[in-house]
C-alpha cells in the first residue's frame, strides 16, 4: 500500500481524531494534520481533497474551505476545531477496507513507514 493511498490517509486521520476525542492524544490538529509531513507525505491539494471528501461524507466536522474564483482551495479554517463524527467512528470501525488498512498499518508501520509518528503508532497498537 502506497504511503499516499487515499484509504490509508483517511484511516490515519480518522484514527487520530477518534483518539483525540477520547483523550488519548494531546497533539493539536493544527500541528498534526498538515500536508508534506512525515505522517502525511502528500501535496496540499490532495490533502485538502481528502479532508473535503471526508467532510462531505459526514465523517468529520468543524472545518471550512476558502476557494478562489476558479474553485481552487486556498485555505482551510477551523483546523483546531476539527472533530470526528459518529458516522466517522462507525466508518472507521465497520468498514472492511478500514479494517484492512489498520491491520496493514499495524503490521508494516515501522518497516514501511519510518516517518510515522509515535502518536499514530501508539493509536494503531491499541
Amino acid at each position: 500500500m502506497a504511503k499516499d493511498d487515499y484509504d490509508k490517509i483517511v484511516c490515519m486521520i480518522l484514527t487520530y481524531l477518534y483518539a483525540k476525542i477520547r483523550g488519548h492524544t494531546d497533539v493539536n490538529p493544527d500541528d498534526y494534520l498538515q500536508p508534506m509531513t512525515k505522517d502525511f507525505p502528500i501535496v496540499e491539494d490532495y490533502f485538502y481533497f481528502i479532508l473535503e471528501s471526508m467532510l462531505k461524507a459526514g465523517y468529520i466536522e468543524g472545518i471550512a474551505f476558502t476557494r478562489t474564483w476558479d474553485g481552487t482551495i486556498i485555505d482551510v479554517s477551523g483546523m483546531s476545531d476539527i472533530r470526528i463524527t459518529a458516522d466517522g467512528i462507525h466508518y472507521l470501525s465497520e468498514n472492511s477496507i478500514m479494517r484492512k488498512v489498520l491491520e496493514w498499518l499495524r503490521d508494516n508501520a515501522v518497516s514501511l513507514l519510518p516517518g510515522m509518528s509515535k502518536t499514530v503508532l501508539s493509536i494503531l497498537n491499541r
